[in-house]
């Protein structure tokens, strides 16, 4: 069963392969990705970690920067790949993501 998590913004829970299947970038300059919350669609920020994932927010102070506000363990959570361009794995399955800087 996939982990369940918070969005930041509508507090509606949802599963995280929903998120990590909606990713539309991700950033090496921040080492974060986002996509859509699966239910008010509005853009969470995130990095993924082996074991855990951590929403938070991008911002610029003289270079680009991710803010990590909430971290979440999740077991069997697995980042593979180079940085430029990882793989997310989770529950047996691969979400690649799509590089947007």
């Amino acid at each position: 069963m996939a982990k369940m998590i918070e969005c930041p913004l509508c507090h509606a829970t949802f599963a995280l392969d929903a998120l990590l299947a909606g990713v539309v970038g991700y950033s090496s300059g921040t080492d974060s990705a986002c996509a859509p919350c699966p239910r008010c669609r509005a853009v969470l920020e995130f990095r993924v970690r082996s074991g855990s994932i951590e929403l938070g927010y991008t911002y610029w102070a003289g270079s680009f920067h991710f803010e990590g506000m909430v971290t979440v363990s999740v077991s069997g959570l697995r980042r593979t790949g180079e940085r430029s361009a990882p793989v997310f794995e989770y529950l047996g399955v691969a979400y690649p993501t799509r590089r947007s800087s």
